[in-house]
């Protein structure tokens, strides 16, 4: 376990380098001192962090910074486009009140192990309220040094002008019933006008919150009136995947079921697993999940889980002998953005024989899976280590963009989620 602990803070030092291009923006962290940076609509944990225009939703960002030195953290936010590049408009065409404001509500934690300051700020706010639909990034940073980014954020505001109706489907173009799901919908748009669907209406399609498999720029099936159909469309076939793992870490005193022990070893806690077991080759097993989120949690705490729920080191352990010498491992969850990059990369260690990744995690309940990207690729699959079944339960978010003759920026008009049962 040390062995481990010490591997694990020497990764932590190198700095941060994302194997994504820069020019798109994603939900990230460039320092290692930000923990459980967390973006939902308010007051709904497992919600995905895209609001109405003009409604009464507001959207809750709140992160740890491990310290109890108080800094100076600032705030902007940016239109993009839909392929999450900057918007070519200027700050006044997309926000109505200031775009640098300070983050001012913090507190420390409460008779934890780590030391950490807990900083909230909603969005929109009484000093500034996106005014067009679209995506947005928020970028926060040292109001003494702007240049100094903390973290990055995304969020869309939707303008609801199409009706979205969709099914997901077992019996697709490669096979019935086998390992895929398959996204037929319609796009209605009442009486919104479109002059050329193929050309100015993008579509986006997401997979329990991915990014790494995610379907772009697919165009309708064929139109009728004001109907935009998708259907039998092999580019919105996925693979159906597994139930996401969980871990449960809430309690230091009542054990997980896949969690061997929790101890302390002075000054921090530990949380070692049992050996994760492949499960490409077994039955599918309906084993609920939340479809890779998580939610931090307390149990019998007495004040406020946000400040009482310590942080512990997780050691994930995937035993593999031999490995794989065609690509990489990668442990994807909520907890880390579904991002699948050195941050998330399993390391293997030949004494062992295993896979193996340390985090500082929050106390909570937490999903996760493990994903192959084979080399030369940034897409994952579940199949090799997770399998992949028909049956699984997955959520299916789609963006519906439209850019019009003239305009300069992508409108998001349309947005749904289903569920594959």
């Amino acid at each position: 376990m040390m062995k481990r602990f010490f591997l694990f803070i020497s990764f932590c030092i190198v700095s941060y380098s994302l194997a994504y291009p820069q020019t798109v923006q994603y939900t990230q962290i460039f320092d290692k001192a930000i923990k459980t940076l967390e973006i939902k609509v308010d007051g709904y944990d497992f919600s995905n962090p895209v609001i109405a225009l003009n409604s009464p939703d507001v959207l809750k960002i709140s992160f740890d910074e491990l310290s109890f030195d108080f800094k100076n953290y600032s705030y902007k936010i940016e239109h993009c486009n839909a392929d999450w590049t900057l918007s070519n408009i200027s700050e006044f065409d997309y926000i109505n009140g200031i775009n640098l404001n300070d983050i001012i509500d913090y507190r420390q934690s409460i008779n934890t192990t780590f030391d950490y300051t807990h900083y909230v700020f909603y969005i929109p706010n009484e000093n500034i309220r996106p005014t067009i639909s679209g995506n947005y990034i928020i970028s926060v940073f040292d109001n003494n040094n702007p240049n100094h980014i903390f973290f990055k954020v995304r969020l869309s505001v939707v303008d609801e002008k199409t009706n979205i109706t969709g099914v997901v489907k077992a019996n697709t173009d490669l096979g019935i019933k086998t390992k895929y799901q398959q996204i037929d919908f319609d796009v209605i748009t009442r009486d919104y006008q479109v002059q050329d669907p193929f050309s100015e209406i993008k579509v986006y399609i997401r997979q329990n919150g991915r990014i790494d498999n995610e379907v772009t720029d697919i165009k309708p099936t064929y139109l009728m009136g004001n109907k935009l159909s998708y259907s039998n469309n092999r580019a919105t076939i996925f693979e159906g995947g597994n139930e996401y793992r969980s871990l449960e870490i809430s309690n230091i005193r009542i054990l997980d079921d896949n969690v061997k022990d929790i101890i302390y070893a002075n000054p921090y806690y530990h949380v070692e697993m049992f050996g994760d077991v492949p499960r490409n080759k077994k039955a599918y097993s309906d084993i609920y999940d939340v479809n890779g989120k998580y939610v931090i949690n307390l149990q019998n705490n007495h004040y406020d889980k946000e400040l009482e729920a310590d942080y512990m080191f997780v050691h994930f352990v995937l035993p593999m002998d031999p490995p794989f010498f065609n690509g990489n491992i990668y442990l994807a969850g909520g907890f880390n953005f579904q991002m699948l990059n050195e941050q998330s990369r399993m390391q293997y260690m030949n004494d062992s024989k295993s896979y193996e990744q340390t985090l500082i995690l929050k106390q909570g309940g937490y999903n996760y899976q493990y994903l192959f990207v084979p080399k030369g690729s940034v897409k994952g699959s579940s199949e090799p280590i997770e399998g992949s079944y028909w049956e699984t339960e997955n959520e299916y978010e789609i963006f519906i963009y439209h850019r019009p003759p003239g305009c300069r920026y992508d409108k998001l008009i349309g947005y749904k989620i289903l569920n594959s049962r």
